[in-house]
């Protein structure tokens, strides 16, 4: 039900609770946390001198970051039982790293912190990296 909604891009707040009252089935959830991201965005716009820059993920990942380093060091810690980041620099990690890489770099005031690594370990678990 949500999901036929995208179209129309801002959507109804009553469809959306009603809607995940009833439960988001593992499978699809990155597919719904992504309209709910869009949908928030949609509704809570910033000031322009405070939007983030319009660049891409791929370009991102070109550049350099300070806080590679720190990112690198908690890649281990994140996750480190789970089959999907437990391999050192093993595609979990590294689709891990480019996140974390990639947010740090658009979310200038915020960085990398410690911790953040858990919250973008489980969005990669249920959708893709980019």
């Amino acid at each position: 039900k949500l999901l036929n909604c995208r179209a129309k891009i801002r959507c109804d707040m009553e469809d959306i609770h009603s809607t995940l009252k009833e439960g988001v089935p593992k499978s699809r959830r990155g597919e719904i946390w992504q309209f709910l991201a869009v949908q928030h965005r949609v509704r809570h716009r910033l000031p322009n001198k405070q939007q983030p820059p319009d660049i891409s993920y791929k370009e991102l990942l070109k550049q350099l970051t300070a806080q590679q380093h720190a990112i690198l060091v908690d890649l281990g810690r994140t996750f480190p039982t789970h089959p999907y980041f437990s391999a050192h620099l093993g595609a979990g990690q590294l689709s891990l790293f480019n996140l974390l890489k990639a947010y740090s770099l658009l979310d200038k005031e915020v960085g990398y912190c410690q911790g953040i690594s858990f919250v973008a370990g489980v969005l990669l678990l249920h959708m893709g990296e980019e």
